[in-house]
């Protein structure tokens, strides 16, 4: 059986190799990062010889147009009726120093009451 200090010698020896392990994999990618980034910058704004790039307004028009329709669906699913009671994600719960009230209120025959207000 290892004794407290063996195993947390070993447990150190481990987190030093596997640290030593990422900055040489840091330190090695860092050029090839350098031109990773200058190929997504000339891709996205294009290159200083005139090529077509995707301009700020074009970008906020799209950011726009997916906003737009992400609230629409939204609306359309969760505007039916039962839209926020049936949907476990966006339902709005009985807050929880109004829980055990609830609670008691299913329990005396009113859970109808209750669903209704949820």
């Amino acid at each position: 059986m290892l004794s407290r200090t063996a195993t947390g010698s070993r447990a150190m020896r481990r987190h030093l190799c596997l640290l030593t392990i990422a900055a040489a994999l840091g330190l090695a990618t860092g050029a090839h990062a350098q031109s990773l980034e200058d190929q997504l910058k000339e891709r996205l704004l294009g290159s200083r010889n005139g090529d077509a790039a995707l301009s700020e307004r074009d970008a906020a028009g799209g950011i726009k147009e997916a906003l737009a329709q992400g609230v629409d669906r939204a609306v359309r699913q969760l505007g039916t009726p039962d839209g926020f009671f049936r949907d476990q994600a966006v339902k709005i719960l009985v807050p929880g120093k109004m829980r055990k009230a609830a609670d008691t209120l299913r329990k005396v025959g009113a859970g109808k009451h209750v669903d209704a207000f949820e």
